[in-house]
This record gives structure tokens, sequence and C-alpha cells, in this order.
């Protein structure tokens, strides 16, 4: 495609695709865990001109575990472009927010089905597998009247 049109071709990545390495909970591991899948996976990122992740850890990770070499991955943060963000930031407006909810922060986590075990994915043992929400829901509930929980995207049955 870059010899055809000038344009270059880059892969953006924010996570782990390895199958060894996605959560036993995750729906999509299987898919991932598939040989032919982890090939082509491995010819994607090789092939393309520039892979770029969201830190340097995930950067080390697809040198380590495809082979892609670390002059072609860049780690750019996730942050919001000043283009996009810019001006519409209120700093009064958000200091009369934070004045109103000192007492009680927000904390806000956003989510999706693929780090919780709605499936009832065990481990070889036959053991349910703990996912990302088990380990902080005690935490969650434990502290409701000291924060403002905000959740958008899945929120386990045991939460609602």
């Amino acid at each position: 495609m870059t010899r055809k049109t000038g344009t270059k071709l880059i892969y953006e990545i924010d996570d782990a695709m390895g199958g060894d390495d996605i959560p036993l909970y995750n729906r999509g591991r299987d898919a991932f865990a598939k040989d032919n899948i982890q090939q082509n996976i491995k010819y994607m990122l090789n092939a393309v001109d520039l892979v770029t992740v969201t830190t340097p850890y995930i950067k080390e990770y697809y040198h380590r575990k495809y082979g892609v070499p670390l002059e072609k991955i860049v780690a750019v943060p996730n942050l919001l472009s000043r283009m996009w963000f810019g001006d519409r930031y209120d700093v009064p407006r958000k200091l009369a927010q934070f004045n109103h909810y000192k007492s009680k922060p927000r904390i806000g986590i956003v989510s999706s089905l693929s780090h919780y075990n709605t499936h009832g994915a065990t481990d070889k043992d036959g053991i349910v597998v703990k996912d990302d929400f088990d380990e902080i829901s005690d935490v969650i509930l434990d502290t409701l009247d000291d924060f403002q929980w905000v959740v958008i995207g899945y929120l386990p049955e045991n939460m609602r």
C-alpha cells in the first residue's frame, strides 16, 4: 500500500494480543490463542510502516512477542488532543465542580465486557477465575459513603 499510494500504513493497538497474555475471563481469548491468528498478527505488525501503542511497556511487549523492530513502534500516551478539547475546558466551571464535590470525590471507571468473567471461565483446576472488577468491588462497596463511583459501560450483577 505504501509503495502504491505513498501513504504510510499505521497499526494502532492499546492492548496485548498474545493468546496466552489475554486473561482467561476475556471472551475474545480463544480467538487470539489460535496459531494462525498469532501468525497473522505477527505478519500484520511487521508489514506496516509504524505501530503506535499507548505505553513503553506495550512497546517492549510487541517487540519481544512479535519481533517488531523498536524503531517501528511509537508509544503515544492516551491524551485528548488540544484540537478536540482545547478551548472547551472551562477552568472556573471545573473549580466550581471540584469545590462542590470535594467532600465526596467522583471516581470514574470506564469498562467493557472484555474485563469481566460474565461466562464463568475457569482455570485448569476448574476454579472460576477472578476478573478486573472482582479485585476492586469490595473497595467500591466499602467506600460508597466516601466517594461517588461512576461506572460507564458494563457493571457486574453484584454491583447493581
